[in-house]
């Protein structure tokens, strides 16, 4: 008698925890459905896609967006081997059916800039701001960074400065620089979004909510 009950206990204690185990993978890998990399078609390059951060894919590798199935995804571009742009997202924690939209909230954006022959050439063409046309951007950028590299006791004024005129909504801050690249990192002080709709297996679209307009197309990466 006493070894049946021990049986049954046994049972029910596997039973418990085989759901245990299936749950928590099943919520590790709860983006199976759209998890992979995908490459990234903006409908219109100089619209701003992102508040923070516009990525043009015009140049260099392909833009892409790589999810995993716990929730968490990347957004980078590269630019001929000298610049790379990368965002940080994270899905939410609730489980959604694949059919469904999914709102991605950034977490972080990073540049990393490479610097060859000490000559900052390359135009930024990817970044944006409110005031400001990519160009004027990018070259008031590059102006900054030159200044920064010849006089680093400068540092505080030019991270001000280049707050107020490359993004006035977000912090640019400078988080490393050697002579052969820096990087430069925005944190967010309010909430970011993508949007994305699943369109197929192979194929989600970023739309805007407002106008119901598609401002990206992500194809799967074979």
């Amino acid at each position: 008698m006493k070894r049946r009950a021990l049986w049954v206990t046994l049972f029910i204690v596997l039973l418990i925890a085989g759901f245990g185990i299936s749950y928590l993978l099943g919520a590790h890998n709860q983006y199976r459905d759209i998890a992979g990399t995908w490459e990234v078609q903006l409908n219109n390059p100089q619209q701003q896609y992102i508040e923070a951060v516009n990525l043009q894919t015009e140049l260099g590798e392909p833009t892409t967006l790589t999810i995993k199935g716990d929730g968490s995804a990347v957004f980078k571009t590269n630019t001929f081997g000298l610049t790379t742009f990368k965002v940080s997202y994270e899905l939410p924690r609730e489980r959604l059916r694949s059919s469904d939209s999914y709102e991605m909230s950034v977490k972080k954006a990073e540049i990393t800039q490479s610097i060859y022959a000490n000559e900052m050439t390359q135009k930024l063409s990817t970044l944006y701001s409110e005031n400001a046309s990519p160009a004027e951007a990018s070259e008031e950028l590059i102006r900054l960074l030159d200044e920064l590299k010849a006089d680093t006791s400068h540092q505080a004024d030019i991270r001000d400065e280049a707050q107020e005129h490359i993004y006035a909504q977000n912090y640019f801050d400078i988080i490393s620089e050697n002579e052969t690249s820096f990087k430069l990192t925005y944190q967010f002080p309010k909430k970011e979004t993508l949007y994305i709709r699943v369109v197929s297996k192979d194929k989600l679209e970023s739309v805007d909510t407002k106008t119901n307009q598609v401002l990206a197309t992500f194809t799967r990466k074979k």
